[in-house]
């Protein structure tokens, strides 16, 4: 609710950007109900968390499907100096 609260202290039309949504959290917690007792504690619902957003963009990076172009494990950088990716 703080990114929302700035953009609206603008006075002006914003766009919030975010990496994660909110909601990514509810598929990474390791036991049932916590995600409950998680909305239940700062009084959200998953109808609010949602109406939030406009649009959501989902991006790809461009090395999927490309493997063969990029390099991995222990490499040289530009400079020539040996680096881990």
């Amino acid at each position: 609710r703080a990114f929302t609260r700035i953009a609206e202290r603008t006075g002006r039309p914003s766009i919030i950007v975010m990496d994660r949504g909110t909601m990514d959290g509810k598929g990474y917690l390791p036991e049932p109900g916590m995600w409950e007792a998680i909305l239940e504690k700062h009084n959200l619902d998953e109808e609010y968390l949602l109406d939030r957003y406009d649009a959501i963009v989902h991006l790809v990076t461009a090395a999927d499907g490309a493997a063969e172009h990029y390099k991995s494990g222990n490499v040289r950088d530009d400079n020539g100096n040996l680096v881990f990716r």
